[in-house]
């Protein structure tokens, strides 16, 4: 009977609503970008905001220690939030041990 519960309550783990999601993340396994999808899911996103964020992160340990934004390739227009996801991605503590430096999507929508 636990188990039936668990199995019920893991679907709606997968959240599809938050406003910024992982699109892609070379690097980062599925437990690390659950866990970065979650801690994203608390960002507030100005409405009518939407684009995607490109940016290379290099870890230092469990934490990031720089990210830089790909300004080509990345489609947000919002400064402000470019700099409050930067703060987030910054106080992310991944599960585990990773590479170096992963390359990450971000899809950013209100």
């Amino acid at each position: 009977m636990v188990c039936e519960e668990i199995e019920e309550i893991a679907p709606s783990k997968a959240r599809r609503t938050s406003p910024v999601e992982v699109v892609s993340a070379t690097g980062l396994d599925e437990e690390a970008i659950d866990s970065l999808n979650e801690h994203l899911a608390t960002l507030t996103v100005p409405p009518g905001t939407n684009g995607e964020l490109v940016l290379e992160i290099v870890f230092d340990k469990m934490r990031a220690s720089r990210i830089v934004v790909d300004a080509d390739a990345s489609t947000l227009a919002d400064v402000e939030l470019l700099k409050t996801i930067k703060k987030w991605l910054f106080s992310w503590r991944i599960p585990h041990s990773i590479g170096d430096t992963v390359r990450l999507t971000l899809r950013v929508r209100s």
